[in-house]
């Protein structure tokens, strides 16, 4: 996806992004059977449209049920705890982007958008089945989770290949199990403490984090680095572990292989992998420590191996890796408590939002600066996000690379990268020269530029889909173009 901020128009579709191969159409009597006459960018293409059942849900294999269709799920999230609702159903009825609940993953989004008849939708990557529509293909197009028609979730958490909902007061989840990376078939129950009510989900790359009503913390998954709570030689009963030493809790989050919590006082508390220190040295396991250099506290951002806080003194601080310059200017460097500059005269935070290589913050004034890796380049100094003004709330995934923001006129824009593809990288042409290094890497890695051993480049063409190069001095071209450089792009 561009760099660029595009909004999310009727359908939670975008501008600006990549267009979806298809064949083109006028109406839908154009499309093959199974398919819909979409227009997306101008463009008109048959797509594969994935429409809500009628009603009902079926029993997974343990012969439990879903939620059923009847229950209104929408009124709880009308509490002080919930995203604010909004908005209206389009023509056709298409939802309109006026969105209530969104989650990013490492590959997919979900959102739940507002208005009398809110709808429940997820898109992007589905290689394990996490949109939840019965198959493994990928959707350009948002679509609903079949398993789920009619019921809409009061939270959601999206993690490496999975999905987390918690409906009518029950949490369910699809996708890859991320215990043991298996593909169930079909959606599977999660238990949850006699009683216990769940006021947020916060989801890991392989774990997932429950803050309670209680003020307790309960996570589930994967604990090889102890972001479950559990000690690295425990056996992992499967089912949610209560994180010991933790009480009035007020918000959590949850990074690669670490998860946090911010008490009532304000205090940051975590448990997992370490990201400040030699783990050779200090060790890791699931114990709670608190990180008492954040001080008192009132918005926490996890990312993948960076920890980042805004302090009631309104001083941002972060902790941890820095391959990118997520923290500050000293690349390459795992750093120790560290306080960040200003974002500028007139520019002050109330919140902090972490992406897996990229920081970002939002100001009074609805401003979003960002810094890192957010747009495809490294960048030392917050950069304000070209084109977006008026932010209310900023939603961020510790596995993802891109960023979605809801204005305050409860609009839905997202920006970043399309993560798993290679479309609108920033592209650069080389001189190869022995002993170089020039950031090729398997899939979508890259070597940041500012490394010593990276070479500069050439020519920097800017976001593009490079698929061939070739010199002319060997072609059948006309003399005047057989001392050219010639390259083939997917973009343009």
């Amino acid at each position: 996806m561009r760099s660029a901020v595009f909004g999310l128009l009727t359908g939670l579709l975008c501008l600006g992004c990549f267009e979806p191969p298809g064949e083109p159409c006028e109406t839908a009597a154009d499309c093959a059977a199974g398919l819909s006459c979409v227009t997306i960018e101008a463009r008109s293409i048959c797509l594969r449209i994935d429409a809500p059942d009628a009603g009902g849900l079926a029993p997974d294999d343990a012969g439990a049920v879903v939620p059923d269709a009847s229950v209104d799920a929408g009124g709880a999230r009308s509490d002080a705890s919930s995203p604010a609702d909004g908005g209206s159903t389009g023509d056709a009825g298409v939802p309109d982007l006026r969105a209530m609940i969104a989650a990013l993953g490492s590959r997919h989004s979900c959102a739940v958008t507002g208005g009398e008849a809110p709808a429940f939708r997820c898109f992007g990557d589905n290689a394990y089945g996490q949109l939840g529509v019965g198959d493994r293909l990928g959707r350009y197009v948002p679509v609903a989770p079949t398993a789920f028609s009619g019921v809409i979730p009061d939270q959601l958490a999206l993690g490496d290949g999975f999905t987390c909902g918690v409906f009518a007061g029950d949490l369910w989840c699809w996708g890859r199990d991320p215990r043991d990376l298996s593909d169930p078939e079909r959606p599977w129950q999660i238990a949850l403490p006699q009683g216990q009510a769940v006021r947020q989900l916060a989801a890991g790359a392989r774990h997932l984090c429950l803050l309670m009503a209680d003020g307790t913390v309960a996570c589930w998954g994967h604990h090889d680095r102890g972001q479950i709570g559990l000690a690295l030689d425990a056996a992992n009963p499967g089912t949610l572990v209560t994180v010991e030493g933790l009480e009035d809790v007020v918000t959590i989050a949850a990074g690669g292989e670490q998860s946090c919590a911010v008490k009532a006082s304000g205090r940051v508390s975590c448990w997992g992998r370490r990201h400040d220190v030699n783990e050779n040295i200090d060790g890791v396991d699931g114990s709670v420590r608190e990180l008492a250099e954040f001080g008192e506290v009132v918005s926490l951002a996890v990312g993948h191996q960076h920890v980042c806080a805004l302090g009631a003194d309104g001083v941002m601080r972060c902790l941890g890796d820095n391959t990118h310059k997520q923290i500050d200017d000293q690349a390459g460097t795992q750093r120790p408590v560290t306080t960040l500059p200003s974002l500028g005269v007139g520019q002050v935070p109330v919140s902090l939002h972490a992406a897996a290589r990229s920081t970002c913050a939002v100001t009074q004034a609805g401003v979003v600066s960002c810094w890192g890796d957010f747009s495809g380049r490294d960048s030392v100094l917050p950069q304000p996000v070209s084109g977006l003004v008026g932010v209310d709330r900023l939603i961020a995934s510790p596995q993802a690379n891109h960023f979605c923001a809801v204005t305050r006129d409860e609009a839905l824009w997202c920006w970043g990268e399309d993560e798993g593809t290679p479309w609108y990288r920033p592209t650069r042409v080389n001189h190869v020269v022995s002993g170089g290094d020039y950031g090729w890497r398997q899939g979508t890695d890259k070597w940041p530029g500012y490394f010593p051993d990276s070479l500069p480049s050439n020519l920097d063409i800017g976001l593009g889909s490079p698929t061939a190069i070739a010199f002319g001095a060997n072609s059948h071209f006309p003399e005047a173009y057989r001392n050219a450089l010639f390259i083939l792009d997917w973009a343009y």
